[in-house]
């Protein structure tokens, strides 16, 4: 089994800690969930996606977390959902 390191911002490493421990998993189990959607995903939006992959990658190269507390996003979370659901506690 071959493995792959993630590095990550303390504010991104911490949202996702608290997903995992809202969900009673691991941040290892919120990884491998994460990437087999995007697997899943590329399938029928690869442009979409691929678009996405790039602009992540420059955000992350200027020190712009693109889904920490004090990005633009957030994975787990839209406006949608937060009107229909309320904050995630997990992004504090």
């Amino acid at each position: 089994m071959s493995a792959i390191k993630i590095y990550l911002e303390l504010e991104e490493s911490n949202a996702i800690q608290r997903y995992a421990e809202a969900l009673g998993v691991s941040n290892e189990d919120i990884a491998y969930a994460a990437l087999r959607r995007l697997m899943r995903e590329v399938k029928t939006a690869e442009d979409e996606i691929s678009r996405e992959i790039v602009e992540v990658r420059l955000a992350r190269r200027q020190s712009h977390s693109p889904w920490g507390a004090s990005g633009s996003g957030t994975p787990f979370q839209d406006h949608e959902s937060e009107a229909q659901f309320g904050p995630a506690p997990w992004f504090k």
